[in-house]
């Protein structure tokens, strides 16, 4: 399954998924083993089904190396988070990073860890799926950083967007999380929902058309908890979410919350 012919560097379309299932997913942060059993748990078939992450695939995780192979597979598509920005600017130091792993000396030389650089450096900043999804990793740059009276159609607005990934001038598309915080609902035209990762919630967050998945799937090492939680969103007549908290240390499923009550616009 490949970009549609209109799709640019940075900005992604897609159709929905003709032989399957579409899932979008919060932030993964290097827990390979623990994302395939979540995804088993719901039924997720490896062979038909896409899996399209909303960034952080690595760092704070239990086999960040290994989780650097994802992009690789056939049922996975990831925009990019602000931890891919990170290993490409080489800021690994940071201890809240996570990306201790990735400082080895040996791996300096790994061509395993070369081609995710590159990887890293061709994923698109925003992906759009059958034209009325917006998968992003932290904020629209339009709500962050323009007027949104101005804006007509937001699917044009990123299109015409000039994206970034210098830490020093931080793109609010890898960073900001202010609309979630904001007392006002900012309107969000030509779209029916966009899906966020980056800011942990304690379970998944709607505000107006925004949605927030990343509900803090990661190492106990930097999470504090033995358990702890991914959350989906499968595409279909409604949407329905999947929050599946896997136990890290028994490296078992102990609970999954189904919620499909939020229905799309006609």
């Amino acid at each position: 399954m490949q970009p549609l012919p209109h799709s640019t560097d940075k900005v992604h379309f897609y159709d929905l998924n003709p032989n399957g299932n579409t899932y979008i997913c919060g932030d993964i942060h290097g827990c390979y083993n623990e994302l395939l059993l979540a995804l088993t748990t719901i039924g997720f078939d490896f062979d038909r089904d896409i899996l399209f992450s909303l960034g952080d695939i690595v760092d704070r995780g239990t086999d960040d190396y290994r989780s650097m192979s994802l992009q690789t597979l056939p049922w996975f598509r990831q925009v990019i988070g602000n931890h891919e920005a990170l290993h490409v600017q080489g800021y690994l130091h940071h201890p809240s990073n996570g990306a201790f792993w990735a400082i080895e000396p040996e791996l300096r030389n790994d061509s395993n860890y070369s081609a995710f650089l590159d990887r890293c450096k061709q994923l698109p900043h925003a992906i759009i799926i059958d034209n009325r999804y917006v998968l992003i990793h932290a904020a629209l740059p339009m709500i962050s950083y323009s007027g949104l009276a101005e804006v007509v159609d937001i699917k044009q607005t990123l299109l015409e967007y000039d994206f970034y990934t210098d830490l020093f001038r931080p793109d609010p598309t890898l960073w900001d999380i202010h609309y979630l915080h904001s007392p006002n609902v900012a309107p969000l035209p030509g779209i029916d929902y966009v899906f966020h990762g980056h800011y942990i919630q304690p379970q998944v967050t709607i505000k107006d058309k925004a949605i927030y998945l990343d509900t803090g799937f990661m190492s106990p090492v930097f999470s504090k908890s033995s358990v702890n939680k991914l959350s989906l969103a499968l595409l279909g007549d409604s949407i329905t979410y999947f929050t599946v908290s896997v136990d890290f240390g028994y490296r078992k499923v102990v609970n999954v919350d189904i919620n499909n009550t939020l229905i799309l616009p006609t």
